[in-house]
């Protein structure tokens, strides 16, 4: 959790946009196999250490239970003197905490699997990803996936990052339809007055506030003022985009045209070579979030998931 704002995406939203990333990594790229092949070489050299971990283990075993044996024997305890016993219960002690250590590596579940059920499981994902429960699929994707990095960047969107351990980094960007509501500072409210009482206009107020929407800056208007310093304009797609959101959209390359699709708005009008866009006629139950991946090849984000 930020403190000024609710750091929150949709499991559902980051789970679809994996999803669609490991299937295009596994259908497109035919050396996933050379890939499966060469992590389970790494599975089977793992196996190979927990072995030599194992049988270390059995040795250290055995001389901490022969070690036992001779305090535990009253004949042999006795010519032991009182500091060489001593030694011993702490040589037996070093010994117990060396071989906890090692049994939990021994017993640490494996990153990778055995090649046969690797490659059962890639034909598998590569026929149908919904064919599997989600459990085996994170076992599976542990061994192609170091980890996946969320950012937030703006009210609505998130930038993503995917590493993968034999592919390159999978970039793009997630529109969410709702966007997280940032707090108002103190601060923000004195700034907000300020602007309303010199009159200040609409683009002062979207230029000292890139973080509010139009329309979340005129209810605070209302709210903290009394007075709807710039129109509210709920009508409209871009009172809903704060200026935040804008940048970053034109800095990944997605155009308002899909950003509208999304939201189901219309174009209404341009002015002053601006375009409006109607959210009048909206179905709000269909607008739903959306990935706009960053390609390697072309940069070309017209293909977008939802």
């Amino acid at each position: 959790m930020h403190p000024n704002r609710r750091d929150i995406i949709p499991l559902k939203t980051v789970e679809t946009m994996f999803q669609e990333l490991l299937t295009r990594r596994l259908l497109t790229d035919e050396r996933c196999y050379d890939y499966a092949q060469a992590a389970s070489a790494l599975y089977a050299a793992e196996t190979k250490d927990k072995e030599h971990v194992q049988e270390t283990i059995n040795g250290l075993e055995a001389r901490r239970r022969a070690i036992l044996d001779d305090l535990e024997n009253p004949e042999r305890r006795e010519k032991m003197s009182g500091r060489t016993i001593e030694e011993k219960y702490a040589k037996v002690a070093d010994m117990e905490g060396e071989i906890a250590r090692l049994q939990a590596v021994v017993n640490r579940p494996s990153k990778y699997i055995p090649l046969p059920d690797l490659m059962s499981l890639i034909e598998q994902l590569r026929r149908d990803w919904n064919s599997l429960d989600s459990k085996t699929i994170r076992h599976f994707t542990m061994v192609f996936c170091r980890g996946i990095i969320l950012k937030p960047l703006s009210n609505h969107l998130w930038g993503f990052t995917v590493q993968w351990e034999l592919w390159n980094d999978d970039t793009g960007l997630i529109w969410l339809n709702v966007g997280d509501k940032y707090h108002w500072t103190p601060e923000d409210i004195q700034t907000l007055k300020a602007l309303v009482a010199r009159k200040a206009t609409t683009e002062d107020f979207l230029a000292t506030f890139p973080k509010f929407s139009q329309t979340a800056i005129s209810n605070m208007c209302v709210r903290k003022c009394g007075v709807r310093a710039i129109p509210k304009a709920n009508h409209r797609l871009d009172a809903y985009l704060t200026r935040q959101d804008m940048h970053i959209l034109r800095e990944y390359g997605v155009s308002i045209d899909q950003i509208a699709l999304l939201k189901g708005a219309v174009r209404a009008k341009e002015l002053s070579g601006e375009e409006y866009w109607s959210l009048a006629y909206t179905k709000r139950e269909d607008c739903q979030d959306a990935i706009f991946f960053v390609d390697r090849d072309d940069g070309d984000n017209s293909a977008v998931i939802r």
